[in-house]
């Protein structure tokens, strides 16, 4: 029994230690098995950036103007992002307020700036979302500006040209450049004024160097100072001059080498300085015909095919100077008569030259106003106060001179030295009188040639002027007005005759 008792007992053990064994077996595959809870979702995440790369800065834009940039707002998350308000700061909008961005994706929006007054407009842009940082904002800054750009502006490029006016400028307090602000530079790419027709005040207009053909787009400029229309070498006519300007201070129109008529200055009538230079393919001054009054200047120069003036002969005042000068077909000065003859001149009638007739101010006013003078002949009183403009008189080859001509340099001579006449072999005659003064010649070699001086021969103050012998033949067909004093040889008449010519 006791056996029993105990076999018993060893088998309630081996039961209980296999059921604990089991038991904790079971517990531990129960633990593995068990499935795992799902993740917890992650949150939306926000990001902001410009489209362009730059900052939230809009600049300067004019007043009533408005200017746009793109922004992305991008979802940078696993998960959808949902916009629920987007708050601009006073002077922005935006094309899109609320909204859902998918994961990964993103939203371009179009923030448009528009200011109103002259002031800074800062502040930011709030995004409200389900994002982390439900509310994230990104600073905007930008400042509105009047539509009068003040100071001077240069516009060298077409590009840059396009670029102001879609600023939206109405006006410019200081000088308007368009190729550039000075003459002698290459052409510029400026080809086409026609987007400027909203300025319509500028203080001075500059047209410099550039490739215009026209002026159409300057015709509604209010101009306070003046026009300046130089080296602009496709630009034909004048036509589309600024109309509202009957009274200008400054016209200055140079070196267009393509020019042929100014009939667009039709509507001036008064012109504080007028300038009229080396423009070689301009015919007349037809677009002058209701010019009234200058009131400082009048220059013409190099402008070689003009005939006449006529068109100024309703100019009564001119409280200036007149210099008319190298026009080399000019021979009608008919047109100034009815100024001069009134008194309406107040300044000076400079002595003209290298035009084909060069009247005197009393040759005007006594009606010997015109006159054809063949090309190997120069009219009028001929000063030449340097080497180069007795080489500039000399290339023209002059052979007759119907006037003076005096050779003469200044009593500060540092400037300009004349020492070789050798240029004047040309000319053979002179209707009025010969004067060589404080000259560095040695000796008058260029006036072999000469047959003829109407009055006197005067030669004094050469200091270095020893040899005569290039006037001798002159001396010895006639000639009975010789002068020579304060030379380094001083021969009289009756030597020269007798060839006593050099020393």
């Amino acid at each position: 029994m006791a056996n029993n008792y105990l076999k018993t007992n060893a088998l309630v053990r081996f039961l209980m230690i296999t059921f604990v064994a089991f038991g904790i077996f079971s517990c531990s595959n129960s633990d593995s098995d068990e499935p795992e809870a799902p993740p917890t979702a992650s949150s939306a995440e926000i990001r902001v950036e410009t489209a362009d790369d730059s900052q939230f800065d809009f600049g300067k834009v004019v007043t009533r103007i408005d200017k746009v940039k793109e922004v992305i707002v991008y979802n940078d998350s696993d998960t959808d992002l949902s916009v629920s308000d987007i708050t601009l700061p006073n002077g922005y909008s935006g094309d899109w307020t609320s909204g859902t961005i998918k994961k990964g994706a993103s939203k371009t929006l179009k923030i448009t700036f528009l200011p109103t007054e002259e002031i800074q407009y800062s502040g930011k842009i709030t995004f409200s979302s389900n994002a982390s940082n439900a509310s994230y904002s990104i600073p905007v800054t930008g400042t509105g500006i009047s539509p009068v750009y003040d100071g001077d502006i240069l516009l060298k490029t077409q590009e840059e040209l396009e670029d102001f006016v879609t600023s939206g400028y109405t006006g410019v307090t200081g000088d308007l450049c368009l190729g550039s602000c000075n003459p002698g530079f290459d052409p510029n790419d400026l080809f086409d004024l026609k987007p400027l027709q909203n300025i319509t005040t500028v203080d001075r207009l500059k047209i410099f160097n550039t490739k215009i053909t026209s002026l159409e787009g300057i015709e509604n400029m209010e101009l306070k100072t003046g026009i300046t229309i130089w080296q602009n070498e496709l630009l034909v006519n004048l036509d589309h001059f600024p109309k509202n300007n009957e009274e200008i201070a400054i016209v200055n129109i140079a070196e267009n080498s393509s020019l042929i008529d100014i009939n667009g200055l039709s509507g001036v009538t008064s012109i504080d300085f007028l300038q009229l230079a080396r423009n070689k393919n301009l015919e007349n001054l037809d677009g002058l015909a209701n010019l009234k009054s200058i009131n400082y200047g009048l220059t013409i120069r190099e402008n070689i095919k003009i005939t006449h003036l006529d068109a100024l002969a309703n100019l009564s005042v001119v409280n200036g100077n007149i210099s008319i000068s190298y026009n080399d077909q000019l021979y009608s000065f008919c047109g100034l008569r009815p100024l001069l003859s009134s008194g309406g001149l107040h300044g000076t009638f400079y002595v003209m030259r290298y035009n084909r007739y060069n009247p005197t101010l009393t040759e005007i006013i006594d009606g010997v106003c015109q006159k054809e003078v063949p090309s190997n002949t120069y009219h009028g009183e001929m000063r030449i106060g340097s080497q180069s403009a007795l080489d500039t008189f000399a290339e023209r080859n002059y052979e007759k001179v119907e006037g003076r001509v005096i050779i003469l340099i200044g009593i500060d001579d540092s400037i300009s030295k004349i020492n070789d006449l050798s240029g004047l072999s040309s000319l053979r005659e002179i209707t009025q009188s010969l004067s060589i003064v404080r000259t560095q010649v040695t000796n008058l070699d260029g006036l072999n040639n000469l047959t003829k001086i109407g009055t006197s021969l005067q030669i004094k103050d050469n200091a270095g002027l020893s040899d005569y012998c290039a006037i001798v033949p002159f001396v010895q067909s006639g000639a009975e007005y010789f002068t020579a004093r304060g030379n380094l040889y001083n021969p009289t008449l009756d030597e020269l005759k007798a060839g006593d010519c050099k020393k």
